[in-house]
């Protein structure tokens, strides 16, 4: 059944105050007083919880509703409760250290009610980007064709995509110097191992009598002597 009229009213009066706490807000972010319009935004927000809202136990016990307000009070507010999340990313936003992941939160409930909402989506778009999350970035800057042509969009695309494209060079310069420094460690192991070899020095004949054929002595600097036979010694084919 429908809300009984005075129902509808308090509600209405509801709506009212949180719609004059979000017009003190916007008077207060075009002053620049950011900490101010946060916190009026905040209050047209708490407001806006009970619009809409009964104790369903008071009137049912069966716990369904026992009454339906006017579906142009809950467009009323759902819009501005989209717009005053849209204007906390925005104050976040001016921070010098903005959190980032709370006006990603606070741009998701505006694109959920309207997904076209282009101030919202380029607030995300900036806030994934200062993240590092280049990819959901532009996938949320890219979301809608209308997007596209928004110079703002336009402006922060070509900044994600040139972030993207110094992260991949970053990428590869690592992976080289990777590369040179595996390699350099396997020729320096190599050299070690190659420095234990006992040198081996190879004679053409016996040349001297504590020589033995095809045998191996060593010579006064310790090196092996492998004897082998001369050429002239090598029978006829």
């Amino acid at each position: 059944m429908e809300a009984a009229p005075n129902l509808v009213k308090s509600h209405q009066d509801y709506l009212k105050k949180a719609l004059a706490f979000k017009t003190e807000g916007n008077a207060a972010y075009k002053a620049k007083d950011y900490k101010t319009a946060i916190g009026k935004y905040h209050r047209a927000l708490i407001t806006l919880k009970a619009v809409g809202l009964t104790v369903e136990t008071e009137f049912n016990f069966t716990g369904e509703s026992s009454f339906s307000f006017p579906n142009k009070m809950i467009k009323e507010r759902d819009q501005l409760r989209s717009e005053c999340y849209n204007n906390l990313a925005a104050c976040l936003l001016t921070r010098q250290n903005p959190d980032c992941q709370r006006i990603v939160e606070h741009c998701e409930k505006v694109l959920e009610y309207d997904a076209t909402n282009v101030k919202a989506a380029y607030r995300m778009g900036t806030a994934l980007s200062l993240m590092g999350n280049l990819e959901k970035a532009q996938a949320i800057v890219t979301s809608q064709h209308t997007f596209l042509s928004d110079k703002m969009m336009q402006a922060l695309l070509k900044s994600i995509q040139e972030k993207k494209k110094v992260e991949k060079e970053k990428l590869k310069t690592t992976y080289q110097k990777m590369f040179v420094s595996d390699s350099g460690s396997a020729v320096k192991k190599a050299d070690k191992t190659q420095s234990h070899v006992e040198p081996i020095l190879i004679k053409n004949k016996v040349s001297s009598e504590s020589d033995s054929l095809n045998g191996a002595t060593t010579n006064h600097n310790g090196a092996k002597l492998i004897h082998v036979a001369s050429a002239e010694k090598e029978a006829a084919c």
